[in-house]
């Protein structure tokens, strides 16, 4: 069971992680998302062996564009909640998303907290190294 850590607090409106993301998917996340009545081709979409966070429009399916905010919140996917601290496959480490306007507020413990959030999840995905 991956211990769910929130302490970033995103300004409003703002909707960076929600736009072209490359956010993958856990078997838990898609159970959660699927309970709910979401259909899976609806909200996901296979690369690589991996689910991925379907976009739409160059934005996650799940934004709500009229209110700017996330439809699913309350059980969005692991790496939503983890934002932004992300695991860069390219380099196969945990780092921040600087492009994010919170970036900064990120403080050590919750970077560790999150990093082991994001590393439990990369193995229940299933990805190498991990």
């Amino acid at each position: 069971m991956i211990k769910v850590v929130e302490m970033v607090r995103c300004i409003d409106g703002c909707i960076r992680c929600c736009t072209e993301t490359e956010m993958l998917l856990t078997p838990s996340d898609v159970r959660r998302i699927r309970s709910t009545g979401f259909s899976l081709s609806y909200f996901c979409e296979s690369r690589g062996g991996v689910y991925r966070i379907r976009n739409v429009g160059g934005r996650c399916v799940f934004l709500n564009l009229v209110e700017g905010k996330c439809l699913i919140y309350s059980i969005r996917p692991v790496g939503c909640r983890a934002y932004p601290i992300v695991y860069d496959l390219d380099v196969g480490a945990v780092t921040v998303d600087r492009s994010c306007p919170s970036w900064s507020s990120i403080s050590s413990s919750e970077f560790a907290a999150k990093a082991r959030m994001l590393l439990e999840a990369l193995r229940e995905i299933g990805l190498p190294d991990a």
